[in-house]
């Protein structure tokens, strides 16, 4: 049986002289962007919802789609985040697949996920992506992102 050491413990504790750990990875407190939007309109496949921008030197630790209610038979969204001078766009690198057809729907990321435990050395703006279009007979839900990031 091996004990190995995780990264930030090693440089805290087995290092001689021990190592400062990165902003935000000890200690560090929770905070959230959070947008929502009425879809009062069909929203057609590539239509996107802008939102608030993550913080520079942000690690993103969580994020969510939740749609409150069933659009209909048809409706499938994507949470990512738009270029900056360093990343390139991702739509879907938090979360892939909010299928709000049907029913109503609170999704987060898949194993895997490009964003997640990803440090932005920028303020980063997040976005939802329609992928499938809505078919206009529900015209009252609501469309909810989030992004949890730690900074400090």
């Amino acid at each position: 049986m091996a004990t190995l050491n995780g990264d930030n413990y090693a440089l805290q504790y087995i290092d001689k002289p021990s190592q400062k750990i990165e902003k935000g990875e000890v200690a560090g407190r929770k905070r959230l962007v959070l947008e929502h939007r009425v879809l009062d309109v069909v929203i057609a496949a590539n239509d996107e919802i802008l939102g608030l921008n993550i913080p520079a030197n942000s690690i993103v630790v969580d994020a969510k789609i939740s749609i409150s209610k069933s659009l209909g038979v048809t409706g499938i969204f994507e949470l990512g985040h738009k270029a900056n001078s360093t990343e390139a766009e991702d739509s879907d690198a938090f979360v892939v697949a909010a299928d709000g057809g049907g029913q109503a729907v609170l999704k987060g990321p898949i194993a895997g996920a490009a964003g997640i435990y990803k440090r932005f050395e920028e303020d980063t703006q997040i976005f939802v992506k329609c992928t499938e279009v809505t078919d206009g007979a529900v015209l009252d839900g609501i469309i909810t992102f989030e992004v949890e990031y730690v900074n400090d």
